[in-house]
């Protein structure tokens, strides 16, 4: 079970839809791993219905309400459903669309001797949405990340100063933050993150690499 949680405030933005669509996906993996984030979107959500049914209605004409079953019903039945079908049993629900044929089947690239990173979602006035993969046992100099940076673990497990993280967890970093991870001994970790800025290493031995980070 995951022991590291988005806000109150934050998940609470997401029930209201106003958070990014960054912010979004990574709160719905989160949910995806969380059932106790997931009892508390939908104890939202049920009390945002029972609030919408205490305001007055507003008439519908007999023609829209008959054009917009209509649309409803013109769509195919893949469509209509409500829960995507998986493609792979390895990807969470919410990312279905972005990794369909499982994490081994993805252009991954050698950052580090024990890193690699695929970018799966690059948007050239926003954050880039990217999965990190370390080998098992493996340490990532530190680094910040110059800007803000979310992550939940996918797979596998690492630690840093400030704890240890499994499957589901779910870490915000701002731009002042170092990290150290150190991936478990006993798998590999995988991560999806959003990150605002590309890596910035602040182990003297590595600060080389800074300018090939960019």
């Amino acid at each position: 079970m995951s022991k590291f949680h988005p806000d109150q405030a934050r998940l609470a933005d997401y029930v209201a839809g106003t958070l990014s669509y960054h912010e979004t996906l990574m709160i719905a993996v989160h949910l995806h791993f969380c059932p106790e984030c997931k009892a508390y979107v939908q104890g939202l959500e049920a009390l945002g219905g029972v609030l919408l049914d205490d305001l007055p209605g507003e008439p519908v004409s007999d023609s829209l309400l008959q054009a917009t079953l209509n649309a409803i019903e013109s769509k195919p039945e893949a469509e209509r459903r409500t829960e995507p079908s998986y493609r792979h049993p390895e990807v969470p629900a919410p990312l279905q669309k972005l990794v369909p044929s499982g994490f081994d089947t993805l252009p991954w690239r050698k950052l580090l001797p024990h890193l690699q990173v695929c970018d799966i979602e690059i948007s050239p006035n926003g954050p880039k949405i990217s999965l990190h993969r370390i080998r098992p046992g493996g340490r990532i100099p530190r680094h910040t990340h110059r800007g803000d940076e979310y992550t939940v673990v996918l797979k596998g497990g690492f630690s840093d100063s400030l704890g240890d993280y499994n499957p589901g967890d779910f870490l915000y970093r701002s731009g002042e933050h170092e990290h150290e991870p150190v991936a478990a001994e006993s798998e590999e970790c995988i991560c999806l993150t959003v990150t605002e800025e590309p890596l910035k290493m602040t182990n003297w031995k590595w600060r080389w690499m800074n300018p090939f980070l960019s």
